[in-house]
């Protein structure tokens, strides 16, 4: 037995140096070869009707559909697992018993992934793509639920709801735009309240803007018949931008709030900015 936190400060370093390197490389936006091939035959008004479809979709889903988003996960036992992993992480302290709720909630992630996968290619195949949001914005709140559950957070409350927004939407922005959204959530990590002046009705609609404008070509390919297949098999890319964003944060924040007797003025973990020039700037 390790009796010291010298595991959870080292975990905690190595979740702020992947942070770093998350902000560096989502320095600047990269265009994929789908919108780099197709994005000028996107048909203009396309963009606001997909971000009115997902804003309605994940109002829908925070006014009434949670329930059905909860039905496709396995809560109590997610939340046993995680009862029994932290009891030995905090136990153990090691390496490997803090790792371990990682691997779990990756394997959950996975699971969501595959399905989303196949999902957007079926009705690529059928060319059915702006009607496939409702799905898409399920599929995502599935993953971002599981995923913090996982990590011991419940998605009930307005505050956690505006977290999982944060989170979602950090998948999608770039530059300065995702450093600016990363203090956020970095803020949320500390307080655990939503900042006064802001609602959860506008952070559903600047998620939807960000997911509409880098989605757009995927889902105007998805809604033609056969070729959309490939529109649709970017789901499963976008899913993982999700989730790669989603454990990062959901990590640190794990890792901050269970370490045992953390002593948070020798090391805070919280504030991370990256500090490297842009690819513009270094050219």
């Amino acid at each position: 037995m390790n009796p010291d936190n010298s595991s959870y400060i080292r975990e905690l370093k190595r979740a702020e140096q992947q942070e770093k390197d998350y902000l560096k490389k989502r320095a600047k936006r990269k265009t994929t070869l789908l919108n780099s091939l197709a994005e000028d035959r996107v048909p203009k008004g396309i963009q606001s009707k997909l971000n009115e479809a997902f804003c309605k979709a994940f109002q829908v889903i925070f006014d009434r559909g949670m329930p059905a988003v909860e039905r496709t996960i396995n809560r109590r036992g997610i939340e046993n697992r995680w009862e029994e992993n932290i009891h030995h992480a905090q136990i153990l302290r090691d390496t490997s018993s803090i790792r371990n709720i990682t691997r779990e909630a990756t394997k959950d992630s996975m699971k969501g992934m595959l399905l989303s996968g196949a999902s957007g290619v079926g009705l690529g195949v059928l060319g059915i793509g702006l009607p496939d949001v409702p799905v898409f914005a399920g599929m995502i709140m599935r993953d971002v639920c599981t995923r913090a559950l996982n990590y011991g957070y419940h998605y009930d409350s307005d505050e956690e709801k505006y977290f999982i927004l944060l989170l979602i939407r950090g998948a999608f922005v770039f530059g300065r735009e995702l450093e600016d959204l990363n203090e956020k959530a970095n803020r949320f990590l500390k307080t655990g309240q939503i900042p006064v002046n802001t609602s959860l009705e506008n952070e559903v609609k600047l998620t939807s803007q960000a997911i509409s404008a880098e989605i757009l070509t995927s889902k105007f390919l998805q809604s033609l018949p056969v070729v959309g297949m490939v529109g649709g098999a970017y789901d499963m890319l976008y899913m993982s931008w999700i989730a790669a964003y989603t454990d990062l944060k959901y990590r640190k924040r794990m890792l901050h709030d269970y370490a045992p007797s953390l002593n948070a003025e020798r090391y805070n973990p919280v504030h991370v900015v990256w500090d490297g020039k842009n690819e513009e700037e270094q050219e």
